[in-house]
């Protein structure tokens, strides 16, 4: 939250308090299994509120701004308006070709999770997390900034 906008509606604790609702909601439906589905659930979880917050605010304004907490590993994550929108729809789309990648990139961007905590969370080695998360953004980079990945090829013939 310390690198959005100084007028981001939602606060940390209002962002918390809506996490746990959804926890709490989850819980009563059945729980969680370990350790690694309770993670990916708040991850999940977290890119739900922060879409919908976006989509809500967009509605209102017509304008998104940055509106994800984590863009470190996607540095031009969030230059947009809609880059929260088609992220959501993106890793859509990711999921149905390698879920794992999009588990990554759910708990590195939205719940800030370091590769080390990352490779915990999915009993995955930290080399197998970093490959990931590269592949992934490369992925994520040719699917939303596709005008970019085009001048990169023909820069290099």
């Amino acid at each position: 939250m310390s690198r959005e906008r100084p007028d981001h509606t939602l606060q940390p604790t209002a962002l918390v308090a809506e996490l746990y609702l959804r926890l709490a909601a989850a819980k009563l439906t059945g729980g969680w299994k370990d350790r690694e589905h309770f993670y990916s659930f708040c991850a999940r979880a977290m890119r739900w509120i922060l879409t919908d917050q976006a989509r809500a605010r967009y509605r209102e304004r017509r304008q998104v701004g940055r509106t994800l907490p984590y863009t470190g590993e996607v540095r031009w994550l969030g230059e947009r308006e809609k880059d929260v929108f088609d992220l959501d729809q993106a890793l859509s789309r990711l999921a149905e070709i390698d879920p794992r990648k999009v588990k990554i990139i759910e708990l590195r961007i939205y719940l800030g999770c370091t590769s080390n905590e990352t490779a915990d969370v999915l009993h995955l080695s930290k080399a197998t997390v970093d490959r990931d998360m590269r592949m992934a953004c490369a992925w994520l980079c040719r699917e939303l900034r596709p005008e970019e990945e085009r001048l990169r090829e023909s820069g290099e013939r």
